[in-house]
């Protein structure tokens, strides 16, 4: 039996696979290449390093002039959905912290980056917990 009220420390990026009812029947992710404008607006945007950066220093973009109905503050990830050019079903993993040192590191830094690896690994598992609980089913699913 899977428990299933795992505290985010228990958690693991293993907990969850892909969704197939999301993925076109197929239960491993994979990279597409989607054609057309409104295809691609349906994909989940994110963003480089060099766009996050971009982001950082722009900010949220100015207020709209049309007419509010309702009361919403656009949040970094409605606004990077609306603008970004980076598309995908599913992102691909981040380098691992440290992987592009050549030399070898002291006992320090190698915790440091243990510990980096570390939260990365929590930061994705819970990105994966929160896509599987949308409602209608997200890209991922527990197992």
């Amino acid at each position: 039996m899977i428990d299933t009220d795992t505290r985010p420390d228990e958690l693991d990026t293993t907990d969850f696979i892909v969704n197939p009812a999301r993925n076109n029947g197929i239960n491993y992710a994979y990279h597409e290449v989607v054609r057309g404008k409104e295809a691609r607006k349906a994909l989940h945007a994110h963003d480089c390093p060099c766009c996050k950066t971009f982001y950082d220093i722009a900010g949220p973009p100015p207020p709209s002039m049309a007419p509010r109905w309702r009361s919403h503050s656009p949040e970094s990830n409605d606004v990077i959905q609306k603008v970004s050019r980076h598309r995908v079903n599913f992102e691909r993993a981040p380098t691992p912290p440290g992987f592009w040192n050549s030399e070898f590191p002291d006992t320090q830094a190698r915790e440091e980056v243990r510990q980096q690896a570390e939260e990365m690994r929590r930061r994705r598992a819970l990105e994966r917990e929160a896509e599987s609980k949308k409602f209608g089913g997200g890209r991922y699913i527990k197992r």
